[in-house]
């Protein structure tokens, strides 16, 4: 179920392999093309808030461990982890092309197939 979740989480950030509607309009800078300084930083930023808050969302949910700790080493578990994904995600993002609109459905068909034998298991307890 963690292996579906990361994978599903990169499709719903909207990183580069899944940004398909800005794929549209790509010759400048996207949909971004209006935005300029202050403005375009600020949905930068927004879209790195995204993937940190929806990241720790993802690592606090399907992988708990070392939530037993005391509360610094805690947090800097959370952290941890919340590094290792963002790692993940930006490697996907650097190493793989944008995928078509056919692609981007297969890929979210075999992800549909995954997450219902994940759910298949986990109903019969593995």
């Amino acid at each position: 179920m963690l292996g579906v979740a990361i994978f599903a989480f990169q499709a719903l950030i909207g990183r580069l392999p899944f940004d398909i509607a800005e794929a549209e309009t790509e010759l400048m800078e996207g949909s971004m093309v209006e935005y300029s300084g202050p403005k375009l930083a600020l949905f930068k930023f927004t879209h790195m808030a995204k993937l940190m808050v929806y990241g720790s969302l993802l690592v606090s949910i399907f992988a708990p461990w070392g939530s037993g700790l005391p509360a610094p080493l805690n947090l800097f578990a959370l952290l941890a982890k919340l590094l290792l994904l963002v790692l993940v995600v930006t490697l996907v993002a650097a190493t793989h092309a944008r995928y078509r609109i056919d692609q981007a459905i297969r890929y979210y068909g075999g992800l549909l197939g995954l997450s219902l034998v994940a759910l298949l298991l986990a109903l019969y307890g593995y």
